[in-house]
């Protein structure tokens, strides 16, 4: 950080702007990052193993976690690095290498929540049409668009490190991008609240089986309305204040000391959104307890087991038995 230039703040603020990011904020970042690492992958896990939960939107939230998976692990490789060289400015992005997952994270974020928030629409707009014609294997296919997309755009943008003359049409790609998918979301959640009022009168016309469905798809959805409440107060101002710093004349190079402090919303983000899918979704909830339970129970075994073989081991050199296992003879023999 000593070696990143603000020259718009005094030395004095500089030094002071330089304890808090090392001591108060990099230790914060570190240990968000930490518990959104392990909170989304246990969300993931939970997700993939049971089958019986493999619908559209639990799939959908399942990617999104994905995209928090990506950056806690490259917030954790960088706030390590700083922790390791004081040369190094907190999230100070350099080189191709961390550009790449940088904006990868950024751009499946956003991607994400614009299907999220359209399979959301069409859910709750169309629920027949919606229960016969999107499947898995559709939904994987979104997943795998949004992906490739965002893959394209992060490596685009990487490129223009190594080609200065790039810069300006991969900025260009990413803002077209940010300003598709902010469209789509916004789009949605209008359409979405003028579908509950809508779906609030005609609900009589359907059976026992459907109203479920359609309950059951409302929960989804406000669960998905939460998280987009989160983003836009975390995720969407960490990416709109560079951009708001550089039209007001900053460069790069002299924004990099402030950002740390607002790439600590985007971590904040991505730990938030495991929390609320865990806490507002029964069937996620059920299949995390399993996925612990069965941690447990297999290191409880694994436990007993080690116990035995040390014991069987320290008998045999004491040339007698008195713990036996549980298959065995439940007697103690002595060799005189």
């Amino acid at each position: 950080m000593n070696g990143a230039s603000f020259p718009a703040i005094p030395e004095d603020k500089r030094h002071t702007l330089y304890d808090v990011s090392y001591f108060f904020v990099l230790p914060l970042d570190t240990s968000l990052a930490t518990l959104s690492f392990i909170f989304n992958s246990l969300i993931v896990a939970a997700v993939l193993r049971s089958r019986s939960i493999h619908r559209p939107s639990l799939l959908l939230l399942c990617s999104l976690s994905m995209t928090d998976v990506v950056w806690a692990v490259f917030s954790l490789y960088k706030n390590i690095q700083s922790f390791v060289s004081v040369d190094n400015c907190p999230k100070e992005v350099r080189g191709s290498g961390e550009f790449f997952p940088y904006f990868t994270s950024a751009y499946s974020t956003l991607g994400n929540h614009a299907l999220i928030s359209f399979d959301r629409l069409l859910a709750l707009s169309k629920p027949l049409w919606y229960r016969a014609r999107v499947t898995r294997k559709h939904t994987i296919k979104q997943i795998l668009f949004v992906w490739m997309v965002s893959g394209i755009l992060a490596g685009f943008r990487a490129t223009a490190i190594s080609f200065p003359s790039l810069t300006l049409e991969s900025r260009l790609g990413g803002f077209l991008w940010f300003a598709v998918c902010v469209s789509t979301i916004i789009f949605c959640y209008i359409s979405i609240l003028n579908t509950n009022r809508r779906n609030r009168v005609v609900m009589a016309q359907y059976n026992g089986d459907m109203r479920a469905i359609l309950a059951r798809e409302k929960r989804v959805a406000k669960t998905v309305g939460l998280i987009f409440a989160v983003l836009c107060c975390t995720f969407l101002p960490a990416f709109a204040v560079p951009v708001v710093l550089i039209l007001w004349g900053f460069s790069d190079e002299e924004i990099t000391p402030l950002r740390l402090f607002y790439l600590l919303f985007v971590t904040l983000n991505g730990l938030m959104n495991p929390i609320l899918n865990y806490s507002r979704n029964q069937e996620v909830r059920i299949a995390v307890r399993k996925i612990i339970r069965c941690q447990l129970l297999n290191h409880i075994e694994d436990n007993g087991r080690l116990r035995t073989h040390l014991n069987t081991l320290v008998l045999r050199v004491n040339n007698r038995v008195e713990v036996l296992p549980s298959n065995s003879l439940n007697t103690s023999v002595t060799n005189s």
